[in-house]
C-alpha cells in the first residue's frame, strides 16, 4: 500500500465495510481514506514506510513505524 504507491488496491481490497479512521484529519470511510493517501503519495515522493511491530488484540490494533524520505 505504502511504498509501492497502491493505495486504492489494497484499500478496497483489504478494508472492512467499516472503516473507522482515527486521523482526525481524515473522515471515516474508504473514500476519505484513498483521497488522504493518494494525496501523501503524491506530495511526499519516494516516501518508505517500515513497520517495527504489529500488536493485536480483539478488534484493536496498533501499528509501531518509521518514515523515510529519500
Amino acid at each position: 500500500m505504502f511504498n509501492q504507491c497502491e493505495s486504492r488496491d489494497a484499500i478496497e481490497q483489504c478494508v472492512g465495510d467499516v472503516c473507522i479512521q482515527h486521523n482526525p484529519e481524515v473522515a471515516d470511510g474508504k473514500a476519505p481514506s484513498i483521497e488522504y493517501f493518494e494525496r501523501m503519495q503524491g506530495g511526499y515522493p519516494g516516501k518508505k514506510v517500515y513497520f517495527k511491530r504489529a500488536i493485536a488484540q480483539g478488534d484493536l490494533m496498533v501499528l509501531q513505524c518509521y518514515q523515510q524520505w529519500p
